[in-house]
Order: C-alpha cells, then structure tokens, then sequence
C-alpha cells in the first residue's frame, strides 16, 4: 500500500509541475502578444512620423530601396546639405564609403565639417546623381 500511494504522490507533483509550466507558457505567450501589439505600435507611430517629416517622394523610395530622384523634391530648397546617412542612403552607397571619401579626400565630391560632423551638400548629389543617369 504504501508503495502505491508513493506513486500517487509523484503522479500529483508530476501533474503539478505540468499544471505550473503550462501557467509560465501562458504568461508567456501573454507577454510575447503584448510586445508585438508594442511592435505593431510603434511601427505605425513611425510611419505617420516619416510622413509627416519626410517628403512622400523619399518615403516611397525608401520602401523600394531605390535612389530618390532629387529632381522632383524641394530638398534643395529646404537644406543645402545632409548628414553622411542620407547621402549615403541617396547615392546607394554604405555611410563608411562616404566617410572614406571625407578622410582620404578621393571620393566624387567633397563634405563640409560643421562642429565635427560630415554635411554632404544636395547639389553635389543632384550632380553625382545626374551624372551616373546621363
């Protein structure tokens, strides 16, 4: 008898340690559902902020990885320059190879440093631009 009881016993801690993990795999989940919903926020957040910031023509550009065509924006007319990523993302290039071009001054064109940082001026990529297309 007593031996048969022992076996209870471990049947009902064995069902408890069952009972106990499948709680920490709910929690889980839970948990795992309300990240994603923070995901799913805060892409959307992103989103309405790049529309309201950026221009659409650099928005759509941006979802097909292709070069934005500086022709058709106003960029010029609001900044004369921009920081080394989005010359970099403008002229398909990685930021590390314009900033090569800044240290070694061998690149297609040249920055200006404003309080130690790289401004790329939006003409000199109209021209690099223009000039890969003609």
């Amino acid at each position: 008898m007593a031996t048969r009881s022992k076996s209870i016993y471990e049947a009902t801690v064995a069902l408890q340690d069952v009972a106990n993990a499948a709680s920490a795999i709910v929690r889980a989940a839970s948990a795992l559902s309300q990240a994603l919903k923070s995901v799913v926020e805060l892409e959307a957040r992103i989103k309405v902020l790049e529309q309201a910031i950026l221009p659409p023509e650099f928005v759509e550009a941006k979802g097909r990885r292709e070069r934005l065509d500086l022709q058709s924006t106003v960029w010029e007319d609001v900044r004369s320059h921009v920081d080394t990523s989005t010359a970099a993302r403008l002229l398909s290039r990685t930021p590390q190879t314009l900033r090569k071009w800044a240290c070694y001054e061998d690149g297609p064109m040249r920055p200006v440093r404003v309080n130690g940082r790289l401004a790329w001026a939006v003409a000199d990529i109209r021209r690099l631009l223009s000039n890969d297309r003609g």
